[in-house]
Order: structure tokens, then C-alpha cells, then sequence
């Protein structure tokens, strides 16, 4: 039986056998503002009232910002059972289980429909075993989007980065361009707009919420919008610890869930609104913008297939069929 079908096992059973665990808080911590617009912030304040509407005793206090612990912190106290909850990067995992590292891939997760179908997968299913063998039990499946800036042509095609410095996500994005004919800058989130600013760098690649946030807006010319297909998308599920959820009673257990999944359905419409929202404010500064069509989009993953894919086969041979798995998903 599939992981989501274990669970609603053990949930029904919640109706019929009652729960003896005591009232508790759980600790949830995050890396985004607190500031009640970043909507992953509010997704965990949702849980948290949810919960605490369903009076099973559980409590939810919720820390933003990275105010409880370093963002990639969050993963090993997880593990370890030092924190409760979180809305992570799964792929801050990679380290401990490298086959989570296609939590942020390219060419895994398409567009946020082809990651709805994704999240119905034995891909991911799979991907949510290895989290739980560390540890980390994934509550609500939610994807980020991400787009491209550049000073100055718009980069649509692979072949837009012959010749430009790109600042990219990470090694794998890295490969890509590289293999476009690009150079590759490494350099801290926050040195990113003064690069830009500089020349130093041509193109940089971010989730929406951090185009935003690092204030990129005041340094592109064009942006390449996530929009129907997006550059990148970021798996950045709610996840409990293991060690925590073994010890909820059947009720309280039953009640996380249940809030779980009506986060889960309201973040996917949030994420796309993060997107459009993101968008209007490189708009209102003047910025140019574009979105890929499905023909672009279907190049960069054979780009991404035959470079960054490749080379994370070769160096974690195991994660092969995982990675087949993903791409059998239309």
C-alpha cells in the first residue's frame, strides 16, 4: 500500500480509538518572513489554527524567519527530534540521503499542474520514503515557483546563455548553463543585486518570494516569469518529525492531517498567486517580461537531461529509477 493510503488507514482508526496523549505544543519553524504575505508563513499559521480548532489538545507555535534555528538547521533537528514541524526545502535533506536533492532538480517538476500530477506519483511517494526513513514525515505536498532576471536580453532558449554570467540555484542549474556556453558566478543570496547592479553578472535565477525579497526588480531588464512554465520549481512540503508524530495520539494525529490536506489544496492556488504578484511588482518598476512557451520549456528539460541529470545519476547511481519515475510523469 501506498504511504498516503497507510495514513488514511491509520486516521479512520482515529475515529474509533481514542486518544490518551495530553495537551502539548509543537515547535514549527521556517526560514521565510513572518510578515503574514509570504504565503508559506501563513500556511503553517493556518495549520497551527486548524489544529487548534480541532481541540485534540495540540497546540501549534509557530517561529519565522529562521528566529528558532539556521534554515538548514531545521533538517538534522528534524531528524533528531529537537524540532517538531516544518515547511522546508526537502532537498536540505540531500546531504543525509542524497536522493532528496531532486526535490530541486531541473527538469523534475514542470510547471505547478505537472507538479500536482507529481504529487500523485510514485515518484514522489518514493521520495517521501526516503525523507521518512531520516526521520521526516511529509504532511502537505507544496511547490515553489522561480524565473530568471537578466540586465539584458530575456532568456527564454537554452542558447540565450551562450556569453552570459549567470549566478544560478545551484551546481546542477550550474551545469546547465555551462554547457550553454555560460560562466557561472557563486556568490551569497544577498551579493546577487549589487552583482547585477555591477555588471558582474548577467542572469540570475530565484524562486518568486526571492526576486522579490532581494529587491531584483531594481537591477533587471527583463524577467522571465514562472507563468505557465516556469524555470524552476521547488518541492517545500510541511513536514513533522517522526520521533514527534509517533507519540500524537490517534486524534491528534487525525487533526494534523486533516489540516494538513486543506493547506495543501488552498497552497497551490497561493503559490500561482505568489507568482502573479511577484510579477506585478517588476512590472510597476519598468521591468520586461516574458513567460517560456511549452516548446521552450520542453528544451531546457532535454538540456537538463542530458547534463544536470546525467551527471547526479553518475554521482548517486542508486537514485536512477527515482529518477525515471519522475520523468514518466507527463
Amino acid at each position: 500500500m501506498s504511504r498516503r493510503v497507510v495514513r488514511m488507514v491509520v486516521l479512520a482508526l482515529a475515529l474509533i480509538v481514542p486518544g490518551a496523549a495530553g495537551a502539548q505544543t509543537l515547535k514549527a519553524s521556517h526560514q521565510f518572513p513572518g510578515d503574514g504575505i509570504d504565503f508559506r508563513d501563513v500556511a503553517l499559521r493556518m495549520l497551527a489554527r486548524e489544529v487548534a480548532q480541532a481541540r485534540t489538545g495540540l497546540d501549534i507555535k509557530v517561529y519565522p524567519g529562521a528566529q528558532l534555528m539556521r534554515p538548514r538547521a531545521q533538517w538534522e533537528a528534524l531528524r533528531k527530534g529537537q524540532l517538531d514541524l516544518s515547511l522546508l526545502p526537502l532537498h536540505y535533506g540531500a546531504l543525509k540521503q542524497p536522493a532528496l536533492q531532486l526535490a530541486f532538480m531541473p527538469g523534475i517538476a514542470l510547471s505547478h499542474a505537472h507538479a500536482a500530477r507529481l504529487n500523485d506519483s510514485v515518484f514522489l511517494r518514493r521520495l517521501q520514503d526516503h525523507a521518512e526513513a531520516e526521520g521526516v514525515v511529509v504532511l502537505a505536498d507544496i511547490w515553489v515557483a522561480g524565473g530568471i532576471v537578466s540586465r539584458g536580453d530575456c532568456i527564454l532558449e537554452p542558447e540565450d546563455l551562450r556569453g552570459k554570467t549567470i549566478r544560478a540555484s545551484n551546481r546542477y542549474y550550474e551545469r546547465m548553463a555551462r554547457e550553454m556556453g555560460a560562466a557561472v558566478a557563486e556568490m551569497a543570496p544577498a551579493e546577487i543585486a549589487g552583482s547585477l547592479a555591477a555588471g558582474l553578472i548577467d542572469v540570475a535565477t530565484a524562486t518568486s518570494d526571492s526576486l522579490v525579497q532581494l529587491r531584483l526588480q531594481e537591477q533587471a531588464q527583463c524577467l522571465t516569469a514562472p507563468g505557465e512554465h516556469p524555470f524552476l520549481m521547488i518541492y517545500e512540503p510541511i513536514v513533522v518529525a517522526r520521533a514527534t508524530y509517533e507519540q500524537l495520539s490517534q486524534s491528534q494525529k487525525r487533526a494534523l492531517q486533516k489540516a494538513a490536506d486543506k493547506i495543501e489544496l488552498w497552497a497551490h492556488d497561493a503559490a500561482r498567486a505568489a507568482d502573479r504578484a511577484m510579477v506585478k511588482v517588476f512590472e510597476r518598476r519598468g521591468v520586461r517580461v516574458v513567460g517560456m512557451s511549452a516548446e521552450q520549456s520542453k528544451r531546457w528539460r532535454q538540456l537538463s537531461v542530458g547534463t544536470a541529470l546525467a551527471e547526479f545519476r553518475k554521482d548517486n547511481p542508486a537514485t536512477g529509477p527515482l529518477i525515471d519515475l519522475a520523468l514518466q510523469v507527463d
